[in-house]
């Protein structure tokens, strides 16, 4: 269904969604916005919204430019009254042809006199009295348009459409909270599948705050058949689409309500860990889809594209768990558990252009004879076992719920699981006792020998405590001779700067990453012993400075234009440029806890570009070098060390750094 778009040409297509009617203070306004981006901190744009997809209706899909406030009005009193609001469904949105086509005295946009004689905020505050909230479709550039919401001093959700031609999902995070991967959807299975294949390619860009959208549901509006409607709805809910209804609410059938009001469905769309499902095997007219949820569980959709049916299988290796797995299911669609319990597959027979879904009810996972392990991150999946593909990206979240904070691994030989323990150690537990068993046997050589000199021992001693010493000794530990070369050469490289003031570390740290998330997650450091005062200031100041940087806009890939040009040649600057480039913002940080010899703070880095980390661990590996040695630098992980969540006690080596 294309929009007519007259003779105007449309820089940028958007929907405000407004979210309060309420007047509120310069003071009432600050304050509320704070109050949002602290309680949502994984938003992109810093605006509270968006964390899980958003629900709600429009009117472009059955009424189209048939439209009038009436229109709007039943619309709302039915989401309430049909118990669709409760569930999630609260936007309201009026699409395109409320508007005259000329605009009054000052430029302003009006409503159509003889549809909306109440006019917007008439429907509005209409609509608000509900306890839902409005929408509207309009245009003037998504940047202007961003800069004005974020001024708004209240929350409004901004959700982008020009219908997937600029590949919005590369860009659309840092304008909006939905974007629009496709062109207008129309009733019908072939245009439906259509949409959300388009809509895969894009899966990696989706997450809370900003989402992919294929366009509005169409279910209800009588152009496909119901199992065709069960599938349009399974599809958008494990591809965290926006479920945004598109039929007409006030005179909807049974069946449509059944669909669309399925809770264990829309759960699957709301699920808090926010990862897009993808498809992870076609063959033929047959397709899998799957996606990770909250609690170690997935979602899985078996889909018949052809004209019979079929029985269709999923492979565990499809999802991304072990082979051995032993599987629980649950079919949301006929809201019952299965008693079978499925190893290494889960096969159902599926209806021509219908499909079958399921959540993992239980997991158990029988590795080495331990059953209950949690579900690891998939590896990868497989088209037609022949074309190999990453299901999730690296950074994947199917594991950023363990509270533990340890990655599981699907095999005792998993290098993910050495990964982990060198994180946590800074050395494998092999190596330890390898070095172990050779010291000692150094040792009793020369204790038979009756000639370990005293200073080694002391040497030895002191290596106990000081990590850097037993860096600096490394191997030689145990071996006189060779511990006296260490530290002549040690005098002999760096005698000439003994009387400097560096109090640092000559070593450099080790940087790791954990499931490391830029809008939420810890990035923790290890010294190599409990931090003075003065280390607590340095590392604070230090990364209080970083997030101001970031708060001003300073980590932009966008406006790098002295970076990218040659300093030899008479550089130049377009200030006119750079003041069009959309800002990043950092969005939010912790304060700096202390807990003995091991720190962290929170970071949600918004829209700042990844150079961001790059700057801080080149500002922080100066001062490692010179003030407060660092050991190991972790981004994301949980209860890292000895970390005890809640202790915030002096008397046991708890301090913090203000920012």
């Amino acid at each position: 269904m294309e929009r007519s778009m007259g003779v105007c040409v449309v820089v940028a297509v958007l929907m405000m969604v407004i979210s309060s009617s309420t007047t509120v203070s310069a003071e009432g306004k600050n304050s509320k916005f704070q109050y949002y981006s602290q309680r949502h901190k994984r938003n992109l744009l810093a605006n509270g919204l968006g964390l899980t997809p958003q629900m709600g209706w429009n009117s472009w899909n059955h009424f189209q430019c048939n439209i009038d406030e009436k229109v709007i009005k039943e619309t709302a009193d039915a989401l309430v009254s049909t118990g669709l609001a409760k569930l999630g469904y609260i936007y309201v949105n009026i699409d395109d042809c409320w508007a005259e086509i000329h605009r009054d005295d000052n430029g302003n946009l009006l409503p159509r006199s003889s549809t909306f004689p109440s006019g917007i905020k008439g429907v509005a505050d209409y609509v608000h009295s509900k306890g839902l909230k409005l929408g509207i479709y309009s245009d003037s550039g998504y940047p202007v348009m961003t800069r004005a919401l974020m001024k708004a001093g209240r929350p409004i959700f901004f959700s982008l459409c020009e219908w997937g031609d600029l590949h919005p999902a590369l860009w659309g995070s840092k304008v909006g909270n939905s974007w629009r991967t496709t062109n207008d959807i129309a009733d019908n299975w072939t245009s439906m599948i259509s949409r959300i294949d388009a809509n895969d390619v894009y899966a990696d860009y989706a997450r809370p705050g900003g989402w992919n959208d294929p366009d509005m549901l169409e279910v209800g509006n009588g152009g496909m058949t119901n199992d065709e409607y069960i599938a349009h709805f399974s599809l958008w809910a494990i591809s965290k689409a926006p479920l945004i209804l598109g039929c007409d609410l006030r005179n909807m059938t049974k069946e449509t309500f059944d669909i669309i009001s399925n809770k264990e469905v829309i759960a699957v769309n709301q699920d808090r860990l926010g990862v897009q499902g993808k498809k992870v095997r076609m063959e033929g007219d047959i397709e899998n889809w799957a996606g990770p949820l909250s609690g170690y569980r997935f979602a899985l959709v078996l889909l018949n594209l052809g004209p019979v049916r079929r029985s269709i299988t999923s492979l565990w290796e499809d999802i991304g768990i072990p082979e051995n797995s032993v599987v629980v299911a649950r079919d949301v669609w006929e809201h019952k558990t299965l008693k079978t319990r499925f190893v290494g597959n889960l096969t159902a027979t599926v209806p021509s252009h219908g499909c079958k879904m399921f959540t993992n009810y239980i997991a158990l996972f029988e590795l080495s004879g331990a059953v209950g392990e949690v579900c690891p991150p998939p590896p990868s999946v497989y088209i037609n076992k022949k074309k190999q593909i990453p299901l999730f990206p690296i950074s994947s979240s199917w594991v950023s719920n363990n509270e533990s904070g340890a990655t599981a691994s699907t095999s005792k030989n998993s290098s993910s699981s050495s990964r982990d323990i060198e994180v946590t150690t800074g050395s494998s537990a092999r190596g330890r006792r390898l070095l172990k068993i050779r010291e000692e046997k150094r040792k009793r050589q020369l204790d038979n020998l009756h000639n370990y000199p005293a200073w080694a021992k002391v040497l030895e001693d002191a290596c106990k405590h000081d990590h850097e010493l037993r860096a600096i000794l490394a191997d030689s530990i145990g071996n006189p001779d060779l511990m006296r070369k260490r530290v002549e050469e040690r005098v002999r490289k760096k005698g000439r700067d003994f009387h400097k003031s560096k109090t640092g570390s000559i070593l450099a740290f080790k940087v790791s990453f954990r499931d490391f998330n830029p809008l939420d997650s810890y990035i923790w450091f290890e010294l190599y012993g409990a931090p003075s005062d003065r280390d607590v200031d340095l590392i604070g100041g230090v990364i209080q400075s970083w997030y101001v940087m970031g708060r001003l806009g300073a980590f932009n890939s966008a406006n790098l234009q002295l970076a990218n040009s040659s300093m030899e040649y008479n550089p130049l600057y377009d200030a006119n440029k750079g003041f069009n480039v959309m800002p990043s913002s950092f969005h939010d940080i912790s304060d700096v806890e202390f807990q003995d010899n091991w720190g962290r703070f929170w970071v949600d880095l918004g829209t700042s570009d990844y150079f961001a980390i790059d700057v801080l661990l080149n500002c922080l590996t100066v001062l490692s070098s010179d003030y407060s040695g660092i050991q190991q630098i972790v981004f994301g992980g949980r209860c890292m060390g000895d970390w005890e969540e809640g202790m915030t006690n002096p008397d046991f080596g708890y301090k913090y750094f203000k920012i």
